[in-house]
């Protein structure tokens, strides 16, 4: 089941407003929610923004969506990146300790980090021809 930003940011409300301490019922959506996120289309990343997912295919929680420039570093929380999208003329570059794990070119994305997911420490924003 697919659910709306909006569905959800209702949901949550009602969970929230009722959490001081009524038991609430809800319909399936909150539950679906919380058991695991669908995957998100591309397009909920700004336009001319960069945004990176904790899960493949651009779901679950959306750790940033942005305006990038070069030279930017976005910290990555708990190394939990699982996909990028990149809708920007930059390149974005991302890291972990040992260096770059991959490149993400400019107005493309990566629905699936593979082996370099959740070890990504950061991702540097550079212009196309600059090295990382």
């Amino acid at each position: 089941m697919q659910i709306s930003r909006k569905s959800h940011t209702a949901a949550l409300i009602a969970v929230s407003t009722a959490a001081a301490g009524a038991m609430v019922v809800t319909t399936g959506a909150v539950a679906s929610a919380s058991a695991g996120a669908k995957a998100a289309p591309r397009n909920t990343c700004g336009v001319a923004h960069a945004c990176g997912y904790d899960y493949v295919n651009y779901g679950g929680r959306e750790f940033f969506d942005r305006r990038v420039r070069p030279g930017q570093v976005i910290n990555i929380p708990n190394n939990m990146l699982g996909s990028v999208a990149n809708r920007t003329g930059h390149k974005l570059c991302i890291m972990d300790w040992n260096g770059t794990i991959t490149v993400v070119p400019p107005h493309s994305g990566i629905r699936d980090l593979g082996d370099a997911k959740n070890k990504a420490d950061t991702i540097r924003v550079r212009n196309p021809g600059q090295r990382c």
